[in-house]
């Protein structure tokens, strides 16, 4: 039982709030995840994110297709679009990037769905890293 929200008590409940949306989301046809959280000690605010099934897919089309054309002038490799690499010992999956964006163009996402920006130094050095120790 929860007596009071703190950092601890909110990562144990997360999985099961994840858990509990994934069947209403399949009822539904959509796709449900939990987003970010704001606490107090009396209250949790979770963010809620639905979306239905296509909208997803065309999305990260959309933002795959834009790292493919966009990745050699950035120094980055199309293929690395999708990809896993560690930055700070921590799993990052490579999701987008931003062009206007100049001194952190490139989106990854962490594990948990939240979304990152990096420089494009960090991710070569990490994918460099990866491939120095295969």
């Amino acid at each position: 039982m929860i007596s009071a929200f703190d950092r601890a008590a909110l990562q144990k409940l997360r999985p099961e709030l994840e858990a509990a949306l994934v069947a209403v989301a399949a009822k539904h046809g959509i796709t449900a995840k939990v987003g970010s959280c704001t606490f107090s000690p009396a209250e949790a605010k979770f963010k809620l994110i639905v979306t239905t099934a296509g909208v997803d897919h065309e999305k990260a089309e959309a933002e795959r297709q834009l790292f493919v054309d966009m990745a050699p002038a950035y120094g980055l490799k199309p293929e690395w679009f999708g990809g896993v690499c560690e930055i700070n010992r921590k799993p990052y999956k490579i999701v987008g990037i931003k062009p206007q964006s100049r001194s952190y163009p490139v989106i990854c996402e962490r594990i948990d769905g939240k979304r990152f920006k990096f420089p494009t130094y960090a991710i070569t050095a990490a994918f460099a890293r990866q491939e120095a120790s295969r």
